[in-house]
């Protein structure tokens, strides 16, 4: 109580801090098919390729089976109080990765492909399991073929293999269990890429070891092997480091963005005003302070988000990505590319085999498309792993009036493997009509019961992509026509008409098991050509089984 004839001095009030939301994406990390999402809360998301146990949610598969992908996000399971999350965007030859995530109290857990886990056992590892050896760790990173740690007395620590210096203790051999980097003191952060790793020290400096081969090591050093961690020069001031390959990167204070490494004799700058930064190969992409991702590099699966895919085929300079604002946080992997927002998203794009898009669909994408599932407290499991509810982007719905001339029952009768069955209906059909009246029909069911006669389904779709053009024979040559109405037969030898690539079973793999060359029986019948639909009736056979059914599609209408 104050004393009475006191001034009273003004109640100095604290700002209200808005409360995050624990389910809201905080960062994020990609693996070579796989991403994953750390929430505020300390929980982890996972989705995309799960063969190898990558998805961490107690699912592995014997013979590297497909149906353990997911499209949508799934809780990796008994994670709790993350602070980091690493990913390895290598590949030991079945495309797996190893895993790892640090908590608040310095324990390590990984899962994923056994080879990178610094454990005894090399096992692959469905779930997220503790390693001892790394007890106390501070930050902790998957680079490639190996990882490293930095620890409680601000050395670093890496494991793994090590055949081109990549542990940096100059024995250049492998090593299961972590081993003492050498000659790096006071290291604030890590960083690396498939054979380099790499320091940031308290005096901002950046040192380097691993392979040397485009000089991505130090521009200043000739050998092809560095042993032992070597200063790049011309970088000061540094505060992150990144690896890609051919080139590494470090972001510096001023938030420039400095890389070296491609055969050149000095670092270069990329970019200014460059929060952080994460890269595979040739593509690079960055989170500039303006909120908006830029990339670089090759986008022959959609990776530059230009909303396009092969156009154009790469770019040696920034591109802003479409549809993305507010970003906090970029992670790039195999052949895709995720971004986290201040709202709390995950959005993703580019290769979409194995659902690391994470929008329920197995469809690349040239532009961003949100994660699904992945900010709910409990996101539900896939049903045996199989995905579900998949739709063809670009495909119209089966048309509820058909055109005149086009009569037609949406089933597909399969015999294939051994399996008999009516219930693959169609779902979509759609055609494209090329300038020189090449028409490209496919006609695609992702809603199919489960077949269990047939090998490695992707949520049993069945995807018919056929290439139809007219043939007529000029002497010894043949000669391309306008596609018509008519009969198309397999061998273009003996008939007029013919199809030039056959219809396709899409397994977990993308491998075709409808032959590229069936029987000469195999035909297309077009009852309607026209600017607006394609209809007809297809039978394709090999040695495999036949599929046979009629069908009608929208032709898709490019936009002016």
């Amino acid at each position: 109580m104050e004393a009475m004839g006191a001034k009273s001095s003004p109640r100095r009030v604290a700002p209200r801090v808005a409360a995050v939301d624990p389910n809201h994406v905080k960062s994020l990390a990609a693996a070579y098919h796989t991403s994953f999402a750390l929430l505020h809360g300390g929980t982890v998301r996972a989705w995309g390729q799960g063969q190898g146990g990558e998805l961490g949610i107690g699912l592995k598969a014997k013979n590297r089976h497909p149906k353990y992908n997911v499209a949508t996000a799934v809780a990796v399971k008994g994670l709790k109080a993350v602070t980091q999350i690493t990913a390895s965007n290598y590949s030991t030859g079945d495309a797996n990765s190893t895993v790892c995530a640090l908590t608040k109290g310095g324990t390590v857990y990984c899962w994923g492909e056994g080879d990178q886990i610094p454990l005894q056992s090399s096992s692959d590892q469905a779930s997220p399991v503790e390693v001892p050896a790394l007890k106390g760790a501070k930050s902790i990173g998957i680079f490639g073929s190996f990882g490293c740690a930095i620890m409680g007395d601000d050395t670093v620590k890496c494991w793994g293999s090590g055949s081109y210096g990549q542990l940096g203790d100059g024995a250049g051999k492998e090593s299961r269990m972590p081993v003492t980097v050498a000659g790096v003191k006071g290291a604030v952060a890590i960083g690396g890429a498939s054979y380099q790793g790499c320091a940031v020290l308290k005096t901002g400096k950046v040192m380097c070891w691993g392979q040397n081969n485009n000089k991505q090591v130090s521009p200043g050093v000739k050998e092809e092997k560095i042993l032992k961690p070597v200063v790049v020069p011309g970088v000061e001031g540094a505060v992150a480091v990144q690896g890609m390959g051919k080139q590494l990167c470090a972001i510096k204070k001023d938030k420039s963005l400095m890389c070296w490494g491609r055969g050149k004799e000095k670092a270069w700058v990329v970019a200014s005003d460059v929060v952080t930064v994460s890269g595979y190969n040739d593509n690079i992409c960055f989170v500039k302070t303006d909120g908006f991702v830029y990339c670089l590099g090759t986008n022959y699966k959609g990776q530059l988000g230009q909303g396009t895919i092969r156009k154009p085929n790469s770019s040696s300079e920034p591109l802003k990505v479409k549809d993305i604002k507010g970003a906090v946080a970029v992670a790039v992997g195999y052949d895709h590319v995720c971004a986290a927002t201040k709202a709390g998203k995950a959005y993703c794009w580019g290769q979409n085999l194995y659902g690391e898009l994470g929008d329920a669909t197995l469809v690349d994408r040239g532009g961003p498309v949100q994660v699904k599932n992945v900010n709910l407290a409990t996101p539900p499991s896939p049903s045996h792993g199989y995905f579900t509810a998949l739709e063809e982007s670009t495909a119209q719905k089966w048309p509820e009036k058909l055109p005149k001339g086009c009569k037609v029952s949406p089933t597909l009768d399969v015999k294939y493997f051994g399996y008999v069955g009516k219930e693959f209906k169609v779902k979509t059909a759609y055609a494209k009509i090329d300038k020189d009246g090449t028409i490209k029909l496919s006609v695609a069911n992702y809603h199919a019961k489960k077949a269990s006669g047939i090998r490695y389904p992707r949520g049993n779709q069945f995807l018919s992509i056929i290439w139809l053009s007219k043939i007529r024979k000029v002497g010894k040559k043949e000669k391309e026509m306008k596609a018509d109405r008519g009969v198309y037969n397999m061998d273009g030898t003996k008939k007029p008409r013919r199809t030039t690539s056959m219809s396709r079973w899409i397994n977990g793999t993308g491998s075709s098991y409808l032959s590229r060359s069936p029987k000469p029986t195999s035909q297309i019948k077009l009852t309607r050509v026209g600017k607006n639909w394609v209809c007809g009736e297809m039978s394709l056979d090999d040695a495999n089984g036949t599929i046979t059914g009629t069908f009608a599609a929208a032709v898709i209408q490019k936009k002016k």
